[in-house]
């Protein structure tokens, strides 16, 4: 068996608004997590 897992395709290395103050501007941010790739192989005989 052959596994390719990929997290986060759509990575974009932009900051992420978490709250906001009641004027409407950004009060937290968050940083994405990054892409990962993850590829498995097993086998059994």
């Amino acid at each position: 068996m052959i596994q390719l897992n990929v997290r986060n395709v759509f990575y974009d290395a932009k900051l992420i608004p978490v709250s906001t103050n009641p004027d409407g501007s950004v009060a937290a941010w968050r940083i994405p997590q990054p892409r990962t790739v993850e590829f498995s192989a097993a086998f059994e005989f």
